[in-house]
């Protein structure tokens, strides 16, 4: 099964991460932010997640770009 949001279609994983994002920052504790890390098979589904609700602010995700277009993303939620 895969998942398609406006024109980019995700793996199964990706769509995953996307939703489990969600999740997670309505279960955590606002106060006691940490640094997570998930692997995105490609920069556009990285970029889809920093950007669904809630956002990413300035400072609160980085990126990582591996040679075969894998993305390491960390988020700070």
């Amino acid at each position: 099964m895969t998942t398609t949001t406006h024109t980019h279609t995700f793996s199964d994983h990706d769509a995953a991460l996307l939703a489990a994002k969600q999740n997670i920052a309505t279960e955590s504790d606002s106060a006691a932010k940490t640094w997570r890390a998930y692997l995105f098979n490609d920069p556009q589904a990285a970029a889809n997640y920093a950007n669904i609700a809630p956002a990413q602010g300035p400072g609160e995700i980085i990126f990582s770009v591996l040679p075969d277009g894998k993305v390491w993303v960390f988020p700070y939620f």
